[in-house]
């Protein structure tokens, strides 16, 4: 795996997307979602996405995987999803990171906890121990 220009390995994070609020497979949630996405695509760098069929549904479960490679691509990670999760309180997102290992660390913030400790918490228990 190569390092990024400042000497870190990108980390590899996952961010899969809920509603309390919508279905799955209704047009509006994903309208949301793909305003995320294109956030996502244009603050914080390497982004892609994956759908895993849903049983019995017509669309899939939507993961959003971006390569963060800087401080600067985490900083804007968080920033857009404290945004995207601050603008309707019925979103979470499961964040998973996922390391060189295949280790994966997971948490889910929910939008009607959002706020600085919450995302602070996140990044320490995705960076696992001694890191954050």
């Amino acid at each position: 795996m190569t390092t990024s220009a400042e000497g870190h390995r990108p980390i590899s994070v996952e961010l899969t997307p809920h509603s309390d609020r919508f279905d799955p497979d209704d047009v509006r949630w994903a309208t949301q979602v793909g305003t995320l996405w294109q956030a996502l695509t244009e603050e914080a760098g390497t982004v892609r996405r994956d759908a895993t069929q849903v049983p019995g549904k017509k669309g899939g479960a939507e993961t959003i995987i971006l390569a963060l490679g800087s401080a600067g691509a985490i900083t804007a990670m968080v920033e857009v999803v404290k945004a995207w999760l601050g603008r309707d309180r019925s979103r979470s997102l499961k964040i998973t990171s996922v390391d060189a290992a295949g280790g994966r660390r997971t948490i889910t913030v929910h939008g009607e906890q959002i706020d600085d400790a919450t995302m602070r918490e996140a990044l320490k228990v995705l960076a696992g121990p001694g890191d954050a």
